[in-house]
């Protein structure tokens, strides 16, 4: 299999073992997930969104008799190749999938699963097919009972004319999700239609739940096909025009791609923190995620984002831990938020520009806010003079046996002190400073009092009483650099890479030598997730701590995370895309194969090492 990337001046070409991915997002949380060849997953196929439900509509869309050969990323638009034809997949804004076909004599096929995307249950799923208008009407009901319907949606397809019915059940097994313990690994779809191509066809996929309004919407769509496709061309190099200064081509090249990545994670409600299964708005993974808007200078777009935070402020002075919300606390979403924050002040101050942005009112609205969430803080979640936590409420959110991370964990105490350093930035700059000395006691106190409980000489505990070698030491230092010294943080680097590094250019996320350190991904039984597995957006900040500390030191480690990161996203999983982790033991894309965070933090990496 050839995988080529074709974005603006640059070209990248290579041939690949596995059968690679990709990936079409939607703007409001839908997305067209496919593989070059064989779905290996109940995931992929074409997915729309309406009314906070993502309903899976078709499960796979390609050409009889042919294997695909080559998978071709133009950011705006997807080639699927196999011989001399070609399959373009591209999307636009409005739940629609723009499908054209060149040069292919012979048949192509649409393979339905409808259903929402959670709902495995088989009972009660019908298909009504019919031509109205001049496009093909799928009607889906999935009944309750004899006597009601459970819900009902129309997928519409414009563009196709002739074409047969094989109207039978298939049953399809998922090697994918087998792997990664995730079940059902098996279900039956829908073969749908058959129908003939003579060289040259655009079709026009729609969704809706009300038919009148999908068949409107393809019309409009086959009606102006290719003023759609040249718009999102358009747009896309618009995009991607700047280049940074490498001269690595991958690089370059995985750079735009996650530009790429990161604007199709954005929604009308925010950043979705990934594809397929993280399509909801989790408040950690998209502050986190901002500083890839801010090293691209999006100041209006990061300051929408953060000020709807302030709105939801809740009683503990948290923020809900994603919209919709969950059972899950988040004791570092509210920190994170207020982080961001610090950044983005600070940022404008820095180029003469806060003016610009922030009204003098504005100011004093966020401070109040963080003084809300400061006393909430200090009332709720504050014990002997540190921040603590729940169990499960960091971002390491799951547990094996007895590893759960409740109590006063280092990252947190990162948090809890920027949001006091944020605090004193305000009444400085605004001059309204009621309770600055105050604000400036309570961050000298607690941070003597997190050196004083975390701080081991050579090493930073991971949590009070819990000197176990974890990443989030990177966290706390890319958090607050003020903790330790240059020289503390370097001895405390050089015993966490000791404990932590993988040859093949990550770092795992327990000290592989611990007795839960799981050297391959088990999957979604959680035993490796966050005791062994080597995320990438945790990589990649590791990468821009340890540059930021000392570049000349750190050489080869930063080489080594860039070069795996990049190739991650050029080669493997998802192309263009950074997937969410990988085994410990050796580079792979597993987990949510699109994340969010993964890409903002490879941009934020790159452009500050490249400029």
């Amino acid at each position: 299999m050839i995988i080529s990337h074709k974005i603006g001046e640059h070209n990248l070409k290579k041939e690949v073992s596995e059968d690679p991915l990709f990936l079409l997002p939607g703007k409001n949380g839908g997305f067209t997930y496919l593989s070059a060849n064989n779905p290996v997953s109940r995931f992929e196929g074409v997915h729309f969104s309406k009314k906070d439900e993502i309903y899976k509509v078709i499960e796979d869309i390609r050409l009889v008799g042919r294997e695909a050969t080559k998978l071709t990323n133009r950011a705006f638009v997807i080639e699927r190749s196999s011989q001399n034809a070609v399959e373009c997949f591209f999307t636009n804004q409005d739940r629609t999938l723009l499908y054209e076909i060149k040069n292919f004599k012979g048949y192509a096929k649409i393979v339905l699963d409808c259903r929402k995307i959670y709902d495995f249950d088989t009972n009660g799923r019908k298909y009504k097919i019919y031509q109205e208008n001049g496009v093909i009407v799928v009607e889906y009901t999935k009944f309750k009972n004899e006597a009601s319907n459970e819900y009902k949606f129309y997928l519409v397809i414009a563009g196709i004319d002739n074409y047969t019915r094989p109207d039978k059940w298939v049953l399809k097994q998922y090697p994918f999700d087998k792997k990664r313990n995730s079940y059902p690994s098996e279900l039956y779809v829908y073969d749908a239609l058959r129908y003939l191509v003579d060289c040259d066809m655009q079709i026009v996929f729609t969704f809706s739940l009300d038919k009148n309004e999908a068949i409107t919407k393809a019309i409009h769509a086959k009606e102006n096909f290719m003023f759609i496709k040249k718009s999102k061309e358009a747009l896309v190099n618009i995009l991607t025009k700047e280049n940074i200064k490498s001269k690595n081509n991958e690089i370059q090249v995985a750079y735009k791609c996650s530009l790429n990545a990161l604007e199709g994670f954005h929604g009308d409600m925010g950043l979705y923190a990934g594809f397929p299964w993280f399509t909801q708005i989790w408040t950690r993974d998209e502050a986190i995620s901002l500083g890839a808007l801010l090293k691209e200078k999006q100041y209006s777009l990061v300051k929408e984002l953060l000020f709807k935070h302030l709105q939801v402020i809740l009683p503990d002075g948290r923020l809900p831990n994603r919209l919709p919300s969950s059972m899950l606390g988040s004791a570092d979403g509210v920190g994170w938020v207020y982080k961001r924050f610090y950044d983005f002040l600070t940022a404008l101050q820095s180029e003469g520009r806060l003016a610009e942005f922030i009204s003098s009112h504005e100011l004093l609205y966020i401070k109040k806010r963080l003084a809300v969430s400061i006393q909430g803080l200090l009332k709720e979640h504050t014990k002997n003079g540190l921040a603590v936590s729940g169990e499960l409420e960091t971002w390491m959110d799951t547990y094996y046996q007895d590893d759960k991370r409740a109590g006063a964990r280092i990252e947190i105490q990162a948090l809890r002190l920027i949001m006091y350093r944020l605090m004193i930035f305000l009444c400085e700059f605004t001059g309204n400073d009621l309770k600055y000395d105050s604000y400036k006691e309570l961050e000298h106190v607690s941070k003597h009092m997190v050196r004083e409980v975390f701080w081991k000489k050579r090493i930073l505990s991971d949590g009070a009483g819990d000197n176990t070698i974890r990443p989030n030491i990177f966290l706390a230092y890319y958090i607050y650099p003020r903790l330790l010294t240059k020289r503390e943080w370097t001895r405390c680097f050089d015993r966490a890479l000791e404990s932590l590094w993988l040859p093949w250019g990550g770092v795992a996320t327990i000290d592989k030598n611990h007795k839960y350190f799981s050297p391959f991904y088990t999957g979604q039984d959680n035993k490796s997730y966050h005791r062994g597995d080597s995320w990438f957006y945790i990589n990649n900040l590791v990468a821009l701590c340890l540059y930021r500390l000392n570049k000349s030191k750190y050489d080869d480690y930063i080489k080594k995370i860039i070069e795996a990161s990049t190739h991650e996203i050029l080669y493997k999983g998802i192309i263009g895309y950074h997937a969410e982790l990988s085994s410990a033991n050796n580079l792979s894309s597993e987990a949510s194969l699109a994340q969010c965070w993964s890409s903002a933090l490879y941009i934020e990496m790159i452009k500050e090492i490249y400029g």
